[in-house]
């Protein structure tokens, strides 16, 4: 007996649109049932699975029996009936339907709690099944052999050992893997190439790698490191470009990349150069000393000298002003040519020079106005 549901105006119409809007959808569906001996009598119970392919809603299922089958025990989920599903009967067939849209099988879903007692070992049987817009399809019952089935949460196959259930088949949502060590990120999982960082700049090789689910000591995700045993090279490096070839760059132009950019011009990853148009004028200070120190402004190199140490400065002219205010000694040593080796004119300073603290020594400076 087919279901006999009360349809509105309005529902006929969205029905006429989807039927027409899936027209060329595929109904699918798979009945299967545990079975047990009762001794004297077998126990059925049916799972249906909708496997459409575009969201067909299944509202209806016939079992047929291969003869006369006396049924006991006989009861439907909520939301179905049927006739006859109460009592007991002698019957070939059994009719079950949705009593509401709310209670259709979609796409993906799965309904169980179809079952009874029959007098006979009824095994595998026919069944048709309809979906909405009249479709149907008919096949054979099979017996379900459970299989633990695992939580795919961030569903990237793998599943979760910790979130199991028994079934036949995988609902939406479930593998029968349970390899995944984070099933809340579809990144992690056993296929996961991991990358060592080397130079622990947060950039992995691109040459080599791992592949597991944890995260090995000392490996990460990226693998975009073109040099992994220098932490000053990555895909965030600053190369500056060197137009005069003399090893310092200018700070006015730069290019982002791992890997140094070709010339010319060449870059560096300094961006000491005074003057990048002449190659016998490089960084214009540095602190003096066995390996020395090189800055573009006299503040920075007196912010990090130490007592005693010596500033030394081409004879160039620095527009900023000097603030003296810690307790040390320092010697400003102006007039150096740009490789430092010896004093070939002054130093000008166009600023004004404060002193609040310690001492400083000047040689080979002017101050212009």
């Amino acid at each position: 007996m087919k279901n006999k549901r009360s349809i509105t105006s309005a529902t006929i119409a969205a029905v006429i649109l989807m039927m027409a809007s899936i027209a060329w959808a595929v109904p699918g569906v798979i009945v299967e049932y545990h079975e047990t001996d009762l001794g004297g009598s077998w126990q059925y119970n049916y799972t249906i699975y909708n496997t459409s392919t575009e969201g067909e809603g299944l509202h209806e299922v016939y079992l047929y029996f291969t003869h006369d089958a006396a049924l006991t025990g006989i009861s439907l989920p909520a939301g179905w009936d049927g006739l006859p599903w109460t009592g007991s009967y002698t019957i070939s067939y059994l009719n079950s339907y949705s009593t509401d849209f709310a209670y259709d099988l979609l796409s993906g879903e799965a309904q169980g709690g179809f079952s009874f007692d029959v007098d006979y070992r009824a095994g595998d049987i026919s069944y048709v099944a309809y979906f909405f817009g009249d479709k149907q399809i008919s096949g054979t019952t099979s017996a379900c052999t459970p299989v633990s089935l695992y939580r795919d949460f961030d569903l990237d196959g793998y599943g979760n050992p910790g979130a199991q259930y028994q079934d036949c088949i995988a609902s939406e949502g479930y593998v029968t893997d349970n390899t995944d060590c984070d099933d809340t990120d579809p990144v992690i999982n056993p296929g996961t190439l991991w990358h060592p960082d080397s130079d622990e700049d947060g950039y992995g090789s691109t040459a080599v790698y791992l592949q597991q689910c944890a995260e090995p000591a000392g490996y990460i995700l990226d693998n975009s490191d073109c040099d992994d045993t220098d932490p000053a090279i990555n895909p965030d490096t600053l190369w500056y470009q060197d137009n005069d070839g003399d090893g310092y760059g200018t700070y006015i132009l730069s290019l982002q990349q791992c890997s140094q950019p070709g010339g010319p011009p060449g870059y560096v990853l300094n961006k000491l150069d005074f003057d990048d148009n002449s190659s016998s004028i490089g960084p214009p200070t540095r602190i003096n000393g066995g390996t020395p120190s090189y800055y573009m402004s006299l503040q920075e190199a007196y912010n990090l000298a130490a007592d005693g140490d010596t500033i030394q400065c081409v004879n160039v002219t620095f527009a900023e002003n000097l603030t003296i205010n810690a307790a040390k000694s320092v010697t400003l040593e102006g007039g150096y040519n740009g490789a430092y080796s010896t004093i070939t004119g002054v130093t000008s300073l166009q600023g004004d020079i404060n002193i609040t603290d310690g001492t400083v020594n000047i040689r080979y400076f002017e101050l212009l106005q």
